[in-house]
């Protein structure tokens, strides 16, 4: 099933963070109300106009190179993108502004960063308005997954997200031997 994706062999060096599980979610609050549509619960950045405080993590990456960083957000009431966002890597904001890219969830290209396998590379969502920011997730992949992007049918970021969580593609039998 994962073949159908056409997803790279060298699968196993990309990084797959869920935004709700933030080491620290700062003034990021953990929304669940969409589960059943998206398959996952996000953070959103509710702070009534005032910026919230940022939500932080750290990751360490298998191998060190470049990583094309996706972040998964959406402009919910585009297109006046009042939930707008940064991602800073290692405190170094990546160049697009995020939450811009239109009222559906999808992924969002955050470019290109070098990053080292000997330690942890701190990753933290910035919110720029207090106006409802949202991120579901960051995807980090080797930037020699040329032409890629991450899928966005719920179906295949199911199984996509499963594979790189080492979530079991199919519920396993919680029956007792009692």
């Amino acid at each position: 099933m994962l073949r159908a994706l056409s997803l790279p062999e060298s699968l196993g060096n990309a990084v797959l963070l869920e935004a709700e599980t933030f080491s620290d979610s700062g003034g990021w609050l953990v929304d669940a109300q969409h589960m059943d549509q998206m398959g996952s619960s996000y953070l959103l950045a509710h702070g009534l106009g005032v910026p919230c405080a940022d939500a932080v993590t750290t990751v360490k990456v298998l191998a060190a190179g470049g990583y094309r960083i996706w972040i998964r957000t959406r402009d919910w009431a585009a297109p006046h993108q009042p939930g707008k966002f940064q991602v800073l890597i290692d405190g170094n904001a990546l160049g697009p502004i995020f939450g811009t890219n239109g009222g559906q969830w999808a992924w969002q290209d955050g470019g290109v960063v070098e990053l080292g396998a000997d330690g942890d590379t701190r990753i933290a969502l910035h919110d720029l308005t207090g106006f409802d920011a949202r991120c579901d997730a960051i995807l980090l992949v080797p930037v020699s997954w040329e032409n890629f992007s991450p899928p966005n049918k719920p179906t295949e970021l199911e199984v996509f997200r499963r594979h790189l969580l080492g979530i079991p593609q199919a519920a396993e039998n919680g029956a007792s031997s009692i």
